[in-house]
């Protein structure tokens, strides 16, 4: 009935719609209710966090990425004010599989066993290559993550998925990080001949890696790094295929590096963010 003040008269739009004039104009009359106040308080900063996140985040990032802030609310009334204002998480697109098996097992062992996350920083870290649809082509990327604390510790980018391009993102995973002890952490990976290429492989015994990989075929054994490939490719890559190679790898590890490793929120880690 508001909106249409203009155009009918209360009298007659309140007769059609069955219900008082009066009750109407009480309800002009009324001051908004302390949850009204509130919700139009908190709708911008709900907004604000949003568009930071590149539009990524759901109800429950949103608040914890607003208590991070100093403004305690529940999830539950994020997500209606989400829903009212229109704002819905990017969804995720169809994933590219970038691995290529080799028949031959090198017989290395599964040192993992799906045990991800626990074990402290350095104690366990996960492999994988992917690809990032480019205007001039395919752009390779090789990344390692530290499973304890899903921080992007070591990526190399390549036009074509070898193992030279795994080796130059474990060493600078090993840079990265304090050079560890012998047996100091496990590096897991798939069967993808890249890990198993025998220049991978001794790289491993020279930097005294202990070289875990999964079974042949089960995509469980590798779902951490497979996950954040996803979300790299939904909350980043997606939206840049128009670029050149080129400058997709530079906004690439200007998103891993200042965005994921730094800022953005992990539900596994309590929605802190990557250490």
């Amino acid at each position: 009935m508001e909106a249409e003040r203009e155009t009918f008269p209360v009298r007659f739009m309140s007769a059609e719609l069955g219900v008082s004039a009066s009750g109407y104009y009480a309800w002009r009359r009324r001051q908004p209710s302390a949850r009204e106040v509130a919700d139009a308080a908190l709708r911008p900063m709900i907004r604000t966090a949003f568009e930071q996140s590149r539009r990524t985040y759901g109800a429950r990032r949103i608040q914890a990425s607003l208590g991070l802030a100093g403004h305690s609310t529940g999830v539950d009334r994020v997500r209606r004010l989400m829903r009212r204002d229109g704002l819905a998480a990017k969804g995720r697109k169809t994933r590219w599989s970038a691995t290529v098996s080799t028949a031959a097992d090198p017989g290395i062992a599964d040192l993992a066993r799906r045990s991800f996350g626990g074990g402290g920083l350095n104690a366990l870290w996960v492999a994988d290559a992917t690809v990032l649809k480019a205007r001039d082509g395919r752009l390779h990327l090789a990344a390692i993550m530290d499973s304890a604390s899903r921080r992007i510790v070591g990526w190399a980018f390549g036009r074509r998925n070898t193992a030279e391009l795994a080796c130059r993102a474990l060493r600078m995973a090993v840079m990265a990080r304090k050079r560890p002890e012998s047996g100091w952490f496990i590096h897991h990976s798939d069967h993808g001949s890249q890990y198993t290429s025998a220049a991978f492989r001794q790289l491993c015994e020279q930097l005294k890696v202990r070289q875990s990989m999964g079974r042949v075929g089960n995509c469980y054994d590798n779902a951490q790094i497979e996950s954040w490939f996803g979300r790299l490719k939904v909350e980043h890559a997606n939206d840049l295929a128009g670029r050149a190679a080129a400058e997709l790898e530079v906004l690439t590890i200007r998103w891993i590096e200042a965005w994921h490793n730094r800022q953005r929120v992990h539900g596994v880690l309590g929605c802190s963010p990557a250490h």
